[in-house]
């Protein structure tokens, strides 16, 4: 049987996991996004022929659905989001309150309760009570289980007799939002806080390449030929 030390450690790793590669990521890509759009938007210039937009955004909606799939995978052998809040859900007297207020001192005492009693549906438990954890598992399948859908059926199968269904971003980004709450309010539970995503600066300066030239003459042919039949074959 795992005993209570163990089992934090675990969701303290997870939660480092999640947030670095699933949380930061996604919106780091998501500013990356939006500022190439605004790009777009400012250029009438650039906006036709709209090839290569389309498959910039296309690819991009794609990504992001995935990204969300991950952070509210099932698999068994996955760490994400919702196989740690179902494992918080299995094992809910782990998370108890004298652990939780240690983190805060005694300066921030107020705080600590003030967010227990908030985590706990306003009740004052010893530990987390296992309707909470149920009651988020809820909100990530509300959340992500139309997100998943359209991964499963637009992204990783293509099915016989199909209708096609619409992805809408702000959808999306609204969900991965409301994922994020989740991975807070657990951050903090856990003792593994997770800092917010918005906060991040990109110093990278990867929008430069777009004032430069991006053919220059007499530049090397490229790698694939689109022969008449449609086909791209290799040179």
């Amino acid at each position: 049987m795992t005993n209570s030390s163990t089992l934090r450690r675990r969701w303290r790793s997870w939660l480092q996991q999640i947030d670095k590669h699933m949380f930061e990521k996604a919106y780091i890509d998501k500013a990356m996004f939006e500022r190439y759009g605004a790009i777009h938007d400012g250029n009438v210039a650039i906006q036709t022929p709209g090839n290569f937009h389309n498959w910039v955004f296309s690819n991009y909606a794609h990504s992001l659905v995935l990204q969300i799939r991950k952070i509210a995978d099932t698999n068994q052998k996955a760490v994400s989001l919702r196989r740690l809040v179902g494992q918080i859900a299995q094992h809910p007297d782990v998370l108890t309150k004298r652990s939780f207020l240690s983190k805060y001192g005694r300066r921030f005492t107020h705080l600590g309760e003030a967010n227990w009693l908030r985590y706990c549906n306003g009740r004052n438990c010893r530990s987390i009570p296992r309707g909470v954890a149920h009651q988020d598992l809820k909100e990530i399948d509300r959340l992500a289980t139309s997100i998943i859908d359209y991964a499963n059926k637009e992204i990783a199968h293509h099915e016989r007799g199909r209708r096609y269904r619409t992805l809408w971003l702000d959808k999306a980004f609204a969900t991965l939002d409301g994922l994020l709450a989740v991975c807070y309010k657990y951050g903090d539970l856990c003792g593994q806080p997770v800092p917010c995503p918005y906060s991040i600066v990109d110093h990278s300066g990867w929008d430069e390449i777009f004032k430069q030239p991006w053919i220059i003459h007499g530049s090397a042919a490229p790698n694939t030929l689109l022969h008449a039949d449609g086909a791209s074959r290799c040179r």
